[in-house]
């Protein structure tokens, strides 16, 4: 049903033609048997037209020769299935390369694809049940080296061929083909993705492509514009946008891209299998940057998620052994948003290298710190750095909030106003070996004071003893003590002591044990939850059962503190 007219002069020996060629809708669906040995794909359709210049020169004999195309060439109607996955694979109305410019011989390719447009198309891409891309299985395997050349030909040619004929595919592999093109404009397309791997079954679509690629060449440094822009799923916007040079010898690329509002209740397949819990609502916006120099990665990825609200937890054995729904709490802000930055880089040179078990491994990571190091992970929020909001510390025997400590609490306090559905567990410790000693020298001191207050009529909170009337309260107050320790003479009174010895007994008798310990943590739980209670509501700071010693602590700060926990 199509036109071919050619019309030239042809020299057999040496060969040369130089002829015009012009081809209008040539029915290119009898090419099927060509096909069928190398690749998985049927030609329902596809309509050439084609008009230009062809010339050709070289030696028939040997089977060498060099060609030189200039012209326009377009494919119309064209639509191939996927024969593995019975689907339609690629289909569109037209793409056209007019000014084009294409010179091959054995060792090189050098091609000027011209302007370029690509116009109504669609494409498919499935992720099988067995988890492999239907891209990859396009090409048959075992079949990428069959040619079309029958045996006894290509035995033939080899035989009479010289040398340089015969390593001329290698020089031409070595080099590469040497490509350019003046532009690249995309027009109505939609692209369809369906993940058969994951149950229930997955779809997405990207649909209203349009956007242009500015000229690129082969040897010049100068990388080539990309502004694209889309629809996923019909309503969120996609933009991307930046700059590249795949055709260089190293692939450099320094793009960005983004889409607003995409609504990822669709995605409760892959949250019930992964977390454990379907997605009730939500929707995402993501922005990443990705640059690649000298095989270099650098990317960042910004997820903003909004109202992310999980369902009831699923029975999932793929699911991370994580306390999700905590991670989200830690994550998402008073106004339901979990804005995160998530950085990657490596060499693209590397094998083991795979961008998208990086991304996987970040996100983990990020779960897993916010399981593990939540005060961390919200101090960094909040603009605390390196702050520790873990704990706030005390003075041994003491239960009053330092400077440092109230600037603890108020950052603490912050991070919970951000983050309304948690609740803060306070516990209250006190050690021995750090806070009986301190606790027995308050009682000494207290009982000084009291001896004091005493010849002077004030209160004792309100006197204090100076360095040198020190000794002089002291013998007061160990002979105000009622202690059975106190060596007496032989009648039975009170002997008089060195100074040394009156401390020391003094100290030895003071209310210290586990039960002062006990109340001394218990006060520093409650100053911090009367703190903390001035900026949170009382409900969500609870106070635990106090403990004593560093059993369980796991950091370097000092045991006399209040710890804490979120839930």
């Amino acid at each position: 049903g199509g036109r071919l007219q050619l019309r030239g002069e042809l020299r057999p020996q040496p060969l040369a033609l130089k002829s015009r060629i012009d081809i209008q809708a040539l029915d290119l669906s009898g090419l099927q048997p060509y096909l069928e040995p190398h690749v998985n794909l049927a030609l329902a359709s596809a309509k050439a037209s084609v008009t230009g210049e062809l010339g050709v020169e070289g030696d028939a004999q040997q089977a060498v020769a060099s060609l030189r195309w200039k012209g326009r060439a377009a494919l119309a109607e064209l639509r191939a299935l996927d024969k593995l996955n019975d689907a339609e694979l690629l289909r569109f109305k037209r793409l056209g390369l007019e000014g084009m410019d294409v010179r091959w011989r054995p060792d090189a390719l050098v091609a000027d694809l011209g302007q370029i447009a690509l116009e109504d198309f669609y494409g498919r891409v499935i992720v099988n049940a067995d988890g492999r891309i239907n891209l990859r299985d396009i090409a048959k395997r075992g079949g990428e080296d069959r040619s079309l050349t029958t045996p006894s030909a290509a035995s033939a040619v080899a035989a009479d061929a010289p040398a340089s004929a015969a390593s001329a595919p290698a020089a031409a592999a070595e080099h590469g083909p040497q490509l350019r093109w003046a532009g690249i404009r995309l027009a109505r397309g939609t692209v369809d993705f369906t993940d058969n791997f994951i149950r229930p079954n997955y779809s997405a679509k990207l649909t209203d492509i349009e956007g242009e690629i500015a000229a690129l060449a082969w040897d010049d440094p100068q990388p080539a514009t990309v502004q694209i822009s889309g629809k996923v799923d019909g309503s969120a916007p996609l933009e991307i946008g930046g700059t590249m040079h795949p055709l260089g010898a190293r692939l450099a690329t320094d793009i960005t891209a983004s889409a607003r509002g995409v609504d990822i209740t669709r995605l409760t397949a892959y949250s019930a299998r992964y977390a454990g819990y379907g997605i009730e609502k939500g929707t995402l916006s993501v922005k990443v940057h990705y640059r690649i120099v000298d095989g270099k990665l650098e990317a960042e990825n910004q997820l903003y998620l909004d109202q992310l609200t999980f369902g009831a937890p699923v029975d999932s054995p793929d699911a991370l052994k994580l306390p999700i729904l905590l991670a989200v709490s830690l994550l998402k802000d008073r106004n339901g948003v979990i804005d995160i930055n998530l950085p990657i880089s490596g060499s693209l040179d590397d094998p083991k290298f795979s961008i998208g078990g990086v991304i996987v491994k970040v996100i983990v990571n990020l779960i897993t710190k916010a399981i593990t190091a939540p005060f961390s992970l919200l101090a960094n929020a909040f603009g605390g750095g390196e702050e520790e909001l873990g704990y706030v510390e005390f003075e041994p025997g003491s239960s009053v909030l330092s400077e440092a400590s109230t600037k603890r609490l108020d950052a603490l306090a912050k991070a919970l106003l951000d983050r309304p559905a948690l609740k803060l567990e306070a516990t209250g410790r006190a050690d021995a070996a750090l806070d009986e000693p301190a606790l027995r020298r308050q009682h000494l001191d207290r009982l000084m004071r009291v001896a004091k207050a005493k010849s002077s009529g004030d209160l004792p909170d309100s006197v204090t003893i100076e360095p040198a009337e020190r000794e002089r309260w002291l013998e007061a107050a160990y002979k105000a003590a009622d202690l059975k320790t106190k060596p007496r003479n032989i009648v039975g009174l009170t002997k008089s002591l060195p100074p040394d010895q009156m401390e020391a007994l003094l100290l030895e008798a003071a209310p210290a044990g586990e039960e002062a310990l006990r109340g001394l943590a218990n006060q520093r739980g409650d100053r911090v939850k009367a703190y903390l209670t001035t900026q949170v509501a009382p409900d969500r700071v609870l106070l635990t059962a106090s403990r004593l010693g560093a059993e369980g602590l796991g950091d370097k700060g000092r045991p006399t503190r209040v710890g804490f926990a979120l839930k």
